[in-house]
Protein backbone atom coordinates (compact mmCIF):
# COMPACT_ATOMS: atom_id res chain seq x y z
CA UNK A 1 0.00 0.00 0.00
CA UNK A 2 1.68 3.35 -1.19
CA UNK A 3 2.25 6.49 1.76
CA UNK A 4 -0.72 8.52 1.24
CA UNK A 5 1.55 11.72 2.72
CA UNK A 6 4.19 11.09 -0.03
CA UNK A 7 3.47 12.87 -3.23
CA UNK A 8 2.53 10.75 -6.40
CA UNK A 9 3.35 11.31 -9.83
CA UNK A 10 1.10 9.81 -13.04
CA UNK A 11 -2.23 10.82 -14.04
CA UNK A 12 -2.31 13.95 -12.10
CA UNK A 13 0.47 15.35 -12.75
CA UNK A 14 4.03 16.29 -11.13
CA UNK A 15 4.47 17.27 -7.60
CA UNK A 16 6.98 17.95 -5.64
CA UNK A 17 6.99 19.44 -1.74
CA UNK A 18 9.44 20.92 0.77
CA UNK A 19 9.08 22.74 3.77
CA UNK A 20 9.16 26.37 1.95
CA UNK A 21 6.83 25.65 -1.47
CA UNK A 22 4.17 23.07 -2.90
CA UNK A 23 3.98 23.26 -6.80
CA UNK A 24 1.64 20.96 -8.71
CA UNK A 25 0.97 20.49 -12.83
CA UNK A 26 -0.17 18.63 -15.10
CA UNK A 27 -3.21 17.62 -16.95
CA UNK A 28 -7.16 16.76 -16.02
CA UNK A 29 -6.66 13.92 -13.48
CA UNK A 30 -8.16 10.61 -14.01
CA UNK A 31 -10.83 8.77 -11.58
CA UNK A 32 -8.11 6.85 -10.54
CA UNK A 33 -5.84 9.09 -8.85
CA UNK A 34 -7.38 7.48 -5.54
CA UNK A 35 -8.76 9.75 -2.74
CA UNK A 36 -6.86 13.38 -3.55
CA UNK A 37 -3.77 10.78 -2.52
CA UNK A 38 -4.61 12.41 0.90
CA UNK A 39 -2.99 16.04 -0.36
CA UNK A 40 -5.77 19.24 -0.18
CA UNK A 41 -3.45 20.69 -3.06
CA UNK A 42 -5.02 17.38 -5.12
CA UNK A 43 -8.43 18.81 -4.49
CA UNK A 44 -7.65 22.02 -5.67
CA UNK A 45 -6.25 20.75 -9.14
CA UNK A 46 -9.23 18.66 -9.35
CA UNK A 47 -11.48 21.67 -9.19
CA UNK A 48 -9.49 23.91 -11.13
CA UNK A 49 -9.22 20.91 -14.00
CA UNK A 50 -12.84 20.52 -14.35
CA UNK A 51 -13.37 24.30 -14.57
CA UNK A 52 -10.51 24.44 -17.82
CA UNK A 53 -9.84 22.00 -20.11
CA UNK A 54 -6.33 23.38 -21.01
CA UNK A 55 -2.99 22.38 -19.23
CA UNK A 56 -2.62 24.11 -16.00
CA UNK A 57 0.36 24.71 -13.54
CA UNK A 58 -0.67 25.98 -9.93
CA UNK A 59 2.55 27.33 -7.60
CA UNK A 60 2.26 27.77 -3.64
CA UNK A 61 4.76 28.99 -1.94
CA UNK A 62 5.16 30.31 1.61
CA UNK A 63 6.30 34.00 2.23
CA UNK A 64 10.36 34.23 4.06
CA UNK A 65 9.85 33.58 7.56
CA UNK A 66 6.77 31.33 7.14
CA UNK A 67 8.04 28.62 5.52
CA UNK A 68 8.08 26.11 8.35
CA UNK A 69 5.04 27.33 9.77
CA UNK A 70 2.62 27.49 6.90
CA UNK A 71 3.24 23.76 5.41
CA UNK A 72 1.01 22.61 3.35
CA UNK A 73 -2.24 24.55 4.60
CA UNK A 74 -1.61 27.23 1.96
CA UNK A 75 -3.80 25.23 0.26
CA UNK A 76 -6.24 24.03 2.43
CA UNK A 77 -6.81 28.09 2.57
CA UNK A 78 -7.01 28.50 -1.19
CA UNK A 79 -9.44 25.96 -1.36
CA UNK A 80 -11.44 27.15 1.89
CA UNK A 81 -11.51 30.10 -0.42
CA UNK A 82 -12.52 28.78 -3.46
CA UNK A 83 -15.30 27.57 -1.55
CA UNK A 84 -16.60 30.93 -0.26
CA UNK A 85 -15.99 32.17 -4.10
CA UNK A 86 -18.30 29.71 -4.99
CA UNK A 87 -20.94 30.28 -2.60
CA UNK A 88 -20.63 33.96 -3.18
CA UNK A 89 -21.09 33.53 -6.62
CA UNK A 90 -24.24 30.82 -6.46
CA UNK A 91 -25.61 33.76 -3.93
CA UNK A 92 -25.04 36.48 -6.86
CA UNK A 93 -26.99 34.05 -9.26
CA UNK A 94 -29.46 33.20 -7.21
CA UNK A 95 -30.35 37.20 -6.57
CA UNK A 96 -30.43 37.25 -10.17
CA UNK A 97 -32.74 35.15 -10.80
CA UNK A 98 -34.85 36.14 -8.24
CA UNK A 99 -34.94 39.68 -9.27
CA UNK A 100 -35.36 38.77 -12.94
CA UNK A 101 -38.68 36.75 -12.39
CA UNK A 102 -39.85 39.46 -9.71
CA UNK A 103 -39.00 42.15 -12.46
CA UNK A 104 -41.18 39.92 -14.71
CA UNK A 105 -43.91 39.56 -12.60
CA UNK A 106 -44.23 43.11 -12.20
CA UNK A 107 -44.16 43.47 -15.69
CA UNK A 108 -46.84 41.15 -16.42
CA UNK A 109 -48.90 42.93 -13.75
CA UNK A 110 -48.04 46.25 -15.03
CA UNK A 111 -49.05 45.50 -18.37
CA UNK A 112 -52.05 44.11 -16.95
CA UNK A 113 -53.24 47.30 -15.32
CA UNK A 114 -52.50 49.48 -18.01
CA UNK A 115 -54.99 47.60 -20.29
CA UNK A 116 -57.33 47.93 -17.28
CA UNK A 117 -56.75 51.84 -17.47
CA UNK A 118 -57.24 52.31 -21.47
CA UNK A 119 -60.20 50.29 -21.20
CA UNK A 120 -61.34 52.54 -18.63
CA UNK A 121 -60.86 55.80 -20.10
CA UNK A 122 -61.81 54.49 -23.64
CA UNK A 123 -65.58 53.42 -21.59
CA UNK A 124 -65.22 56.87 -19.74
CA UNK A 125 -64.44 59.17 -23.04
CA UNK A 126 -67.52 56.81 -25.04
CA UNK A 127 -69.95 57.57 -22.36
CA UNK A 128 -69.07 61.29 -21.97
CA UNK A 129 -72.26 63.28 -22.68
CA UNK A 130 -70.12 66.13 -23.94
CA UNK A 131 -68.36 65.40 -27.47
CA UNK A 132 -64.42 64.60 -26.30
CA UNK A 133 -60.98 63.68 -28.53
CA UNK A 134 -57.87 63.14 -28.55
CA UNK A 135 -55.74 65.22 -31.03
CA UNK A 136 -52.46 64.67 -32.47
CA UNK A 137 -49.76 67.89 -32.81
CA UNK A 138 -50.66 68.28 -36.28
CA UNK A 139 -54.45 67.88 -35.74
CA UNK A 140 -55.15 64.43 -36.76
CA UNK A 141 -58.12 62.78 -34.47
CA UNK A 142 -56.97 60.17 -32.59
CA UNK A 143 -59.29 58.82 -30.76
CA UNK A 144 -63.32 60.69 -30.70
CA UNK A 145 -66.08 59.92 -28.94
CA UNK A 146 -69.79 59.05 -30.28
CA UNK A 147 -70.83 62.69 -29.19
CA UNK A 148 -68.38 64.52 -31.01
CA UNK A 149 -69.11 62.84 -34.67
CA UNK A 150 -72.85 63.29 -34.02
CA UNK A 151 -72.59 66.81 -33.15
CA UNK A 152 -70.09 67.22 -36.36
CA UNK A 153 -72.12 64.96 -38.27
CA UNK A 154 -69.27 62.55 -39.43
CA UNK A 155 -69.11 58.78 -38.81
CA UNK A 156 -65.65 57.98 -36.54
CA UNK A 157 -63.80 56.68 -39.52
CA UNK A 158 -64.79 59.78 -41.72
CA UNK A 159 -64.20 62.25 -39.27
CA UNK A 160 -60.36 60.40 -37.88
CA UNK A 161 -59.53 60.84 -42.31
CA UNK A 162 -59.38 64.77 -41.25
CA UNK A 163 -57.91 66.66 -39.14
CA UNK A 164 -59.23 69.32 -36.56
CA UNK A 165 -58.28 72.23 -38.66
CA UNK A 166 -60.70 71.01 -41.27
CA UNK A 167 -64.06 71.16 -39.46
CA UNK A 168 -63.32 74.12 -37.50
CA UNK A 169 -64.88 77.10 -39.22
CA UNK A 170 -62.48 79.84 -40.59
CA UNK A 171 -63.24 82.60 -38.11
CA UNK A 172 -62.44 80.12 -34.88
CA UNK A 173 -59.45 78.72 -36.90
CA UNK A 174 -56.73 81.42 -35.89
CA UNK A 175 -58.23 80.88 -31.92
CA UNK A 176 -58.03 77.32 -32.17
CA UNK A 177 -54.39 77.61 -33.10
CA UNK A 178 -53.53 80.21 -30.33
CA UNK A 179 -54.32 77.62 -28.09
CA UNK A 180 -53.00 74.48 -29.33
CA UNK A 181 -49.57 76.50 -29.07
CA UNK A 182 -50.27 77.70 -25.63
CA UNK A 183 -51.17 74.15 -24.49
CA UNK A 184 -47.65 72.92 -26.51
CA UNK A 185 -45.92 75.73 -24.67
CA UNK A 186 -47.18 74.33 -21.35
CA UNK A 187 -49.20 77.69 -20.58
CA UNK A 188 -52.90 75.45 -20.38
CA UNK A 189 -52.93 72.21 -19.51
CA UNK A 190 -55.80 72.08 -22.26
CA UNK A 191 -58.63 73.57 -24.01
Amino acid sequence: MPDSTRPQAGPVGASSHSNDQESVSGSRPSATSGLFGGRGTAFVVLALSLAITIPWSIRFQALPGFAGAAGGTGAMFLAAGAVIISLLLFALVWILTSTRLRAEALALEMTRDLRESEARFRNALDAAAIGMAIVSLDGKWIQVNSQLCRMLGYSEPDLKKLTFQDVTHPDDLKADLDYVGQVLRGEIPSY
